[in-house]
């Protein structure tokens, strides 16, 4: 089976902006039952009022979910930065992680900024230090 990657950002809607953690962790919670069975993975991060997500899964079903999210009036200035076939998946462990800047540490919140930045500069390396992010984020919660 073949793997699309999807890769976009987003501005969260001004009337939303006020509860955009809140909303980020609903929005991954809800997505995580639907994309466990409809077979998606990926992460959406909430940073400084952007949504950055990585989807990932078959053609149809990732097609689908992301026409979904582009009808989806939370969005605003909604940009594709990348889409490709990949050999396999990098969040295959996760229905739909999240990583919300307001839930991490000083040191987490840095790198989220940098995921930020690197999202309109390298969409590749952005991905990569998404999945980091998560194994740190995962490793943390094994050891507390």
């Amino acid at each position: 089976m073949t793997v699309q990657r999807l890769f976009y950002s987003s501005r969260i809607a001004d009337e939303h902006a006020s509860r955009g953690a809140a909303m980020a962790r609903e929005i991954a919670q809800a997505s995580a039952v639907r994309n466990a069975a409809s077979g998606l993975t990926g992460t959406l991060a909430y940073i400084d009022g952007h949504f950055i997500q990585v989807l990932e899964g078959n053609l149809k079903q990732v097609e689908e979910t992301f026409e979904r999210i582009c009808c989806d009036f939370r969005h605003r200035e909604l940009k594709l930065l990348d889409y490709h076939t990949v050999p396999s998946r990098l969040f295959s462990e996760w229905s739909m992680a999240s990583l919300v800047e307001e839930d991490a540490t000083i040191g987490q919140r840095e790198a989220l900024s940098e995921v930020r930045i690197l999202a309109t500069l390298n969409a590749r390396e952005a991905i990569a230090r998404m999945r980091q992010l998560l194994a740190l984020q995962d490793r943390a919660v094994l050891t507390a």
